[in-house]
């Protein structure tokens, strides 16, 4: 597994919430593989916070 999908994965699996400028880079790259990212917006404390919220190879 390529570190880009590591860094998404393992956000996706502990369930924590990145900032979107965390994984701009990222997910740039993901992207520029031909994965496919699909955002959500995971509630964080009474507020709207987007995540990864699945990737799919």
């Amino acid at each position: 597994m390529k570190q880009g999908n590591k860094v998404i994965s393992d956000i996706i699996k502990n369930g924590m919430v990145a900032p979107f400028s965390d994984l701009t880079f990222t997910l740039r790259h993901a992207v520029s593989r031909g994965d496919s990212v699909e955002w959500g917006v995971i509630n964080d404390f009474g507020g709207s916070t987007k995540g990864v919220t699945s990737l799919v190879r």
